[in-house]
């Protein structure tokens, strides 16, 4: 046996897209008997850095793999757009007392929580690439870079609907954008584009006939019942919970520094899992939680597990309709804010800043839209294709509404690994630096 080993230095605001790239190398290798296993992993302090090891049967084999398929394999992935420099070394793995070295297990395609998130998203991919094929978009992409409004009147499709079109097949690797234009990926030049050899436009038109998909849809009749509305809000708190539980709350947790926070306001916080992670961390933290009269069963579950009664409380109330408890040293938006007009947005800043205690901070915690190919910018760009209405702002974008609404940011991060929130923010009332 022999281990290649790889260590990845990627481009500044590259690491999704490698991640993506990657991917493609795994599928591809695995097709070949000679390579065992294939194991790629992060850098713990420098998330833009990777280690890839590969374990193939013999080196005899790994070098009529290279010289046969690698080539063809580096075109494909084309993870060279994506990295600045490798660090490449061959390595022959010891044997033990026990005997050769065992190959070790290769692992799933799907690894976490946000890969099974992703999994039940995608028939929402399945319909944006349809209406994309349908309108003609990529071929009329490969006539020449366009912006957005000008490919909608060229498709037919209204300019919002196109512009959040885009913004999803931009996060799946099938679009670029260039300043105000738009242009084809290599992926879609070579299999999207109507006139190209390897076309496959029939193939999705296909797979994704209306007919067709009812046919798989209709799979879930016995299980598909109409839920009492207690029942659908309960499973959406619960939806919510999975996925602080499954790694976000300890991720939002891990990078908040909250030293000295006595009392934390958690706005729309469902049955409390971010609370309480936050209080566990911080043993000084009360925090209260608002959210609907309906959730408040849910919290009580949630609050007597944790065994944190006596630092959790929950307040009953639709934080859209008014006036927020207070006063508190921290107020708390976890996934609240891209689901908001920006409107409302602004209303909610004014109710924050109105309950924070002087030198007190606002913070958001969620999913923001990427500009880069990736998972996590995915799961942004989808949200956008499916809510129109809400304002799903870029890190940036918000940043600039809490300025133009009184506050002062004074961190904003790209959180590392997310299940599905990517970023923090936090910000003082003006004045209060």
């Amino acid at each position: 046996m022999i281990i290649k080993h790889i260590k990845v230095y990627t481009r500044p605001g590259k690491a999704e897209a490698f991640i993506a790239s990657q991917a493609i190398w795994n599928r591809e290798m695995a097709r070949s008997p000679a390579c065992l296993s294939r194991h790629c992993a992060r850098s713990s302090g420098d998330p833009s850095i990777f280690f890839i090891w590969i374990l193939w049967r013999s080196r005899a084999e790994y070098d009529h793999w290279m010289a046969t398929e690698h080539d063809a394999i580096a075109e494909l992935a084309r993870a060279s757009d994506w990295y600045e420099r490798l660090e490449v070394s061959l390595l022959d793995p010891l044997t033990t007392a026990g005997g050769d070295l065992a190959p070790f297990p290769d692992p799933p395609t799907v690894t976490d929580a946000a890969g099974i998130q992703g999994l039940s998203e995608g028939y929402k991919l399945s319909a944006a690439l349809r209406l994309a094929v349908a309108s003609g978009l990529f071929s009329q992409l490969e006539r020449g870079g366009e912006g957005t409004a000008q490919l909608a009147a060229a498709t037919h499709l209204d300019p919002s609907l196109c512009g959040r079109l885009l913004a999803v097949l931009r996060a799946a690797g099938l679009v670029v954008a260039e300043g105000e234009r738009w242009r084809n990926s290599w992926v879609a030049q070579r299999y999207l584009v109507q006139d190209a050899p390897a076309y496959q436009g029939h193939m999705v038109l296909h797979n994704t006939r209306p007919a067709l998909v009812r046919r798989w849809f209709s799979l879930l009749t016995p299980f598909d019942t109409e839920q009492p509305e207690a029942e659908r809000h309960a499973t959406f708190v619960r939806a919510m919970g999975d996925t602080a539980r499954a790694g976000q709350a300890k991720l939002l947790a891990d990078n908040l520094d909250l030293s000295g926070c006595h009392s934390l306001l958690d706005v729309g916080g469902g049955a409390g899992e971010y609370a309480v992670a936050l209080c566990r961390a911080n043993p000084g933290l009360h925090a209260t939680v608002v959210d609907l009269p309906a959730t408040q069963p849910l919290f009580d579950e949630v609050v007597a597990a944790a065994e944190l009664a006596d630092r959790l409380r929950f307040f009953a109330a639709d934080y859209r309709a008014g006036g927020l408890p207070g006063p508190h040293d921290r107020v708390l938006y976890s996934n609240v804010l891209r689901g908001l007009t920006d409107a409302e947005i602004a209303a909610q800043l004014h109710l924050a800043a109105a309950v924070l205690q002087p030198g007190g901070r606002l913070i958001v915690h969620d999913l923001f839209p990427e500009p880069e190919a990736g998972p996590s910018g995915l799961g942004a760009a989808l949200f956008g294709l499916h809510l129109p209405a809400a304002a799903n702002l870029e890190r940036a974008r918000l940043e600039a509404i809490l300025g133009e609404n009184g506050f002062h940011v004074t961190r904003s991060v790209r959180l590392p690994d997310p299940v599905v929130m990517n970023g923090i923010i936090e910000a003082q009332r003006g004045g209060e630096v």
